[in-house]
């Protein structure tokens, strides 16, 4: 293929797109709807994998040993836990530790806890471990509580339970929404280029007669289908980043510090790339579905 084809094709290919604006224009709004779908799907992908990274990095069980029991038995409990598949660490607090941890969080409630000391402390010894998979904290829970002399084992396997389920939810409607505009897409492209071939019949047929390949003939349409594809992701990477900087603030105002959402700049990339390669694809297929069923000449 020369510069001077390469620059005939596009030619043909924006004039092709202007000549049948009407589904040219009813193709360029679905792709967007579609690639706005999929889009917000990437977003949410994203933050629930970041934010689920930082629950991982946050979530921690706590098991509280019995209260007499010999630091031997504690290192035995510890080689234990350390067998257990998808524990990612394991830290010792010892009663004594975790008076003043509580005397330092209780802040102006500390001077009630003077007098715990020694003898006197009524906390236990416990274990803080964090997970490589939080998918598995009750299956964690369960090995653990077959370990003898753990008294009580204190996780938030409730509040986890929901986050990942929501998480799953989104992820999968958006999944399931993103295909069937997809499938509407593809159509659509797929009808406005057929309309395109059909009203410049008798050019095609000429130039079947003069020699001109398939190929030859194919190309237009395909950028034609490419230009409505690249349209719409344009369109719609810049209203999801809009969008995003939007309600960006407004998560984190909502997570209060404690988590935080992806950063728009990381957001950008990914969405970029994945926009820009889906949508000229779309069109492409679209094309290519379309001149298949009807470039017999």
């Amino acid at each position: 293929m020369t510069f001077t084809n390469t620059g005939y094709f596009i030619r043909e290919g924006i004039r092709s797109f202007w000549r049948n604006k009407l589904m040219s224009f009813a193709s360029t709004i679905v792709v967007i709807i579609t690639l706005l779908l999929f889009g917000c799907f990437v977003v949410i992908i994203q933050n629930a994998n970041f934010i689920k990274s930082q629950l991982q990095n946050m979530y921690e069980i706590q098991v509280f040993m019995d209260r007499e029991i010999s630091q031997k038995r504690i290192d035995e409990i510890w080689n234990e836990i350390k067998k257990i598949e998808n524990i990612k660490s394991i830290e010792y607090i010892s009663k004594e530790q975790a008076l003043i941890e509580l005397k330092n969080n209780w802040h102006d409630g500390a001077p009630l806890l003077e007098g715990f000391e020694n003898n006197n402390n009524p906390l236990r010894n416990s274990y803080r471990i964090t997970l490589y998979d939080l998918n598995k904290v009750s299956e964690i829970v369960t090995k653990l509580s077959k370990i003898n002399n753990i008294h009580r084992i204190r996780n938030n396997t409730d509040s986890l339970k929901i986050i990942i389920w929501i998480s799953n939810l989104l992820q999968t409607s958006s999944f399931w929404q993103t295909l069937i505009f997809l499938a509407i897409s593809v159509f659509l492209i797929s009808n406005t280029i057929k309309i395109a071939m059909i009203s410049r019949k008798k050019e095609i047929e000429i130039l079947k007669y003069i020699g001109a390949t398939n190929n030859f003939i194919r190309a237009p349409f395909l950028i034609e289908g490419m230009i409505i594809g690249l349209l719409g992701a344009l369109v719609a990477y810049f209203a999801i980043l809009w969008l995003y900087s939007l309600i960006y603030s407004k998560l984190e105002t909502f997570f209060a510090g404690m988590l935080h959402a992806m950063p728009s700049d990381q957001i950008a990339g990914v969405l970029a790339l994945i926009l820009f390669i889906s949508g000229p694809t779309i069109g492409t297929i679209g094309s290519v579905m379309s001149i298949k069923r009807y470039l017999k000449v």
